[in-house]
């Protein structure tokens, strides 16, 4: 009975050994890597984003724009390539929707179901600390360092830049414009109030930024009349006084939320086809070509 015991606590502290030195070559890798942009100009944000703006029709661009990407998650990826010397990066496109100050964004690093997804982006960039500060799932954030850091060796950890533009097909018969507000903007049948939180870091954004000598443009993605007018007042009131205090600060605005589009420009009510991604990266592209024009001649 001693050797079975003895055996039991030795393959357990291998275990343990084993996954401890998993955790210091990851740790060692990520202290050391440099993540590289090939652009000048970095399309960010969220789904809208990722599947809105294709780089191919605008100069110098790069989307690294990720499914629920948050302010937050915005802020500290910049702040991290930032860091990196090798990279130049001068202007930031971010998505500017109702979407980007809602209150869903709060529990995207809180339940447990959702925290997972996103934590296993951030986790090289956005320590424990931090995360705790605005919450996060304990279980989850186990759960991502034993399954990122622990199992294997990685020289790269660069979930957090994505794959790069996502075209999708036209498909907005299957959609359900009632459905997906509920999604984003109710709880429990009741309304969502803004992120706080997200507007904070809006703001941490375009100061980093302007401290950086990097020009931020807001984009305001089209989407359906049915999606966008079942927004609730509450949050369009205060989507309109945080849009003022950008225009204030003298941000650049896009928007293009109201513009009419072929329902084949459409994925489903709140994102665009590939479609659509062509005709709005075109339409952004010369509003940033007429901007530096504007420069050029003052």
């Amino acid at each position: 009975m001693k050797k079975f015991v003895r055996k039991i606590i030795i393959a357990f502290l291998l275990l343990v050994a084993f996954l401890l030195a998993n955790y210091a070559i990851n740790s060692y890798f990520i202290r050391h890597q440099e993540i590289r942009v090939d652009r000048t100009v970095l399309l960010m944000g969220g789904s809208h984003i990722k599947s809105g703006l294709n780089p191919k029709y605008i100069d110098n661009s790069q989307n690294i724009a990720l499914p629920g990407e948050t302010y937050f998650d915005t802020y500290y990826k910049l702040k991290y390539l930032v860091s990196n010397s090798s990279n130049h990066i001068s202007k930031v496109l971010f998505g500017f929707g109702y979407n980007n100050i809602c209150g869903l964004n709060d529990d995207k690093y809180v339940e447990e179901a959702m925290s997972i997804e996103y934590l296993e982006r951030i986790y090289p960039i956005i320590s424990y600390d931090i995360l705790n500060t605005v919450g996060v799932n304990k279980i989850g954030y186990l759960k991502t360092i034993i399954g990122k850091m622990c199992l294997y060796p990685s020289l790269v950890h660069d979930g957090f830049i994505g794959e790069g533009f996502h075209g999708r097909s036209p498909n907005l018969k299957k959609s359900d414009a009632a459905k997906r507000v509920k999604h984003h903007y109710y709880k429990e049948d009741e309304i969502r109030e803004e992120s706080r939180r997200d507007i904070r870091y809006l703001d941490s954004i375009i100061s980093f930024a302007s401290r950086h000598d990097i020009e931020v443009v807001a984009v305001n993605i089209p989407q359906r009349k049915e999606y966008y007018s079942a927004v609730p007042q509450s949050l369009k009131q205060k989507y309109s006084e945080v849009r003022s205090s950008l225009i204030e600060k003298n941000i650049r605005i896009i928007d293009l939320l109201e513009m009419e589009l072929d329902s084949s420009s459409f994925a489903n009510h709140d994102h665009l086809s590939s479609e659509g991604a062509k005709i709005v990266s075109e339409i952004v592209s010369d509003s940033l070509a007429h901007w530096e024009s504007i420069k050029i001649t003052n």
